[in-house]
């Protein structure tokens, strides 16, 4: 079942499993640019079988972004790293998304960007934001586009539009942020005005057979209303759903402090949002989110939950995870950590040095 070949717009998937965005702080990443060492732990997770891989969060504006060591697509200067990365990736046949991204209320390298003015607490932290005008708006849109032309440039099969978390395409999506009364607000067209203008952008820049994931909360604020943006963004163009969580949930992004999901669902409540979401749209749906062991991924294949699965700490703790699925070899598993330590020094994790001996 992980091992179907599946063929979008051109591109082959080999598995099931893929390599979800996860955003890693200790490459030496400066200005934006892609590192060697970054490259390498790239080329490891392609070589190890993994069917698709979506790159981590790259910032679309020097002004946008969630730490100084993020990556970027803002200028031609970062352009290599991409190219190089892409490369790495396609040597293995293994096609990859570049994931793009601006933090919005939550950057730390200009001000804060919000669809209205904001005071409130984020995964612990408090921030404030003014309401953007309408040419700030118009501005970070030809940003999105702009940095998909870039990737498309770079080689990448397609981009993934981060809108979960509560980063900047996020806050437009939610009525508990979004109170604008232009085009850019008001009802639940409005606040999905910004996305599908970046994707009417990104379609008309990059061709069709350039690939779009939508990562989208399945509770933005509720199922219902996140079922209606991801059957529009499916009529707008939209080839993968990647679902997470929304804004009003991102500060339990913990499987251990995150709303537990109806009727003994035994996975996570982003795991329960993927699999209603795949009932309500036609596009292949991508579940997220606690899966370290294989028998979990098999299940929620096996069970038609979702399409494809996307790894996270589970690849960082051991690159081969799928190859040695196939092989019958001891897959090293994630410890869990409370707080994963690759956000500040790979090193540390006790997976990565069980695999490294």
């Amino acid at each position: 079942m992980y091992q179907k070949q599946t063929v979008i717009k051109g591109k082959t998937i080999t598995s099931a499993f893929l390599m979800a965005s996860m955003v890693t702080f200790g490459y030496g990443v400066k200005n934006g640019i892609i590192t060697d060492e970054l490259i390498s732990h790239y080329e490891a997770r392609a070589r190890g079988g993994i069917g698709m891989i979506i790159a981590e969060a790259a910032c679309v504006a020097e002004d946008g972004r969630l730490s100084e060591y993020q990556t970027g697509i803002w200028n031609e200067d970062q352009m290599e790293g991409h190219r190089m990365l892409v490369s790495a990736a396609h040597k293995f046949k293994v096609p990859i998304l570049s994931q793009l991204h601006h933090a919005g209320i939550r950057t730390v390298s200009g001000r804060p960007a919000s669809p209205s003015a904001f005071h409130g607490t984020l995964r612990g932290r408090e921030y404030t934001a003014d309401e953007m005008s309408e040419d700030e708006i118009l501005l970070r849109e030809q940003q999105f586009i702009e940095a998909a032309v870039r990737a498309r440039a770079a080689g990448y099969d397609g981009v993934e539009l981060h809108c979960a978390h509560s980063y900047f395409l996020n806050a437009f999506l939610s009525p508990t942020v979004n109170h604008r009364t232009d085009r850019f607000g008001g009802n639940i067209e409005g606040r999905m005005r910004v996305v599908l203008d970046i994707m009417e952008g990104i379609r008309h820049s990059c061709g069709e057979n350039f690939l779009i994931s939508v990562r989208l909360g399945f509770d933005e604020p509720d199922l219902e209303s996140s079922a209606f943006m991801a059957g529009t963004f499916e009529k707008a163009g939209m080839d993968f759903l990647h679902v997470s969580t929304g804004f009003g949930s991102t500060g339990f992004m913990d499987e251990r402090t995150m709303e537990n999901p109806p009727d003994e669902f035994p996975f996570n409540i982003r795991i329960w949002g993927a699999m209603q979401m795949k009932q309500r749209v036609s596009c292949p749906v991508i579940a997220v989110g606690g899966i370290r062991q294989v028998q979990q991924g098999m299940f929620l294949l096996e069970q038609e939950c979702a399409d494809f699965v996307a790894l996270g700490r589970a690849l960082l703790c051991d690159p081969e995870w799928v190859i040695k699925i196939k092989q019958g070899r001891e897959i090293v598993s994630c410890r869990n950590c409370r707080k994963c330590l690759w956000s500040t020094d790979y090193h540390k994790c006790p997976g990565w040095r069980e695999y490294h001996g």
